[in-house]
């Protein structure tokens, strides 16, 4: 099932991709849902896209395109996670979420070889906090 071509793509990353993009495709078509619920439905269609991109992402680690499948996971997490925010204001408390977002990184990035990503994904979600 899971080819590697190349040294720096592990089975690991390979599946730890895999696994998380379905994941958040699943929390963003509940997402999906809650937003139809409560009548937002902006909110709503930016998570069905997004579940949609999250099954593109664990598509393309599967087919060992695992640079932009991370790449798009880690920009429509915290866009995601910015415009929820942005909807549900303090009180929902959902930037607790950016601490979910700023350890991926660490598991997904391989800290001796890709250094540059892990800084840069890492702090990416630190102008939105302000």
């Amino acid at each position: 099932m899971l080819k590697l071509t190349r040294k720096s793509n592990s089975k690991r990353v390979v599946k730890a991709t895999y696994r998380l993009s379905l994941f958040n495709a699943i929390f963003g078509f509940v997402g999906f849902i809650l937003g139809k619920h409560f009548e937002l439905d902006t909110l709503a269609y930016f998570h069905l896209l997004s579940s949609f991109v999250y099954v593109i992402c664990s598509l393309l680690a599967i087919n060992n395109k695992i640079k932009l499948a991370r790449i798009l996971f880690f920009i429509f997490l915290n866009l995601g996670i910015t415009i929820t925010a942005t909807y549900i204001g303090k009180a929902g408390h959902v930037e607790y979420l950016y601490l979910y977002s700023l350890a991926l990184p660490f598991l997904i990035f391989s800290f001796k070889t890709e250094k540059k990503y892990v800084y840069i994904f890492s702090n990416f979600n630190l102008p939105s906090k302000f």
